[in-house]
């Protein structure tokens, strides 16, 4: 194709607009992740979540809260679990 001389600035010109205009926004993606210890200081306790009550009077194993929390700008989601 043979451009004709006057025809390429505007050609060019178009094209860069084009290509600015659509260029992709980087949004800031962020993350966070914690876990915190959530074991009971002061036993005995009530257990609940069962359909009987009962008390702990000692610790087996630490019981720990975890998250994830992920932000792309727009939208903040947080994913939380404890042991149990």
């Amino acid at each position: 194709m043979h451009w004709n001389l006057p025809c390429r600035p505007i050609v060019l010109t178009a094209l860069s607009i084009t290509l600015l205009c659509t260029r992709l926004s980087l949004a800031e993606f962020r993350a966070g992740a914690a876990a915190v210890d959530v074991t009971p200081q002061e036993l005995p306790v009530i257990v609940v979540g069962s359909m009987l009550s009962r008390t702990a009077t000692e610790v087996h194993t630490p019981l720990f809260a975890k998250a994830i929390v992920l932000d792309d700008g727009r939208t903040r989601l947080a994913i939380v679990v404890v042991d149990s």
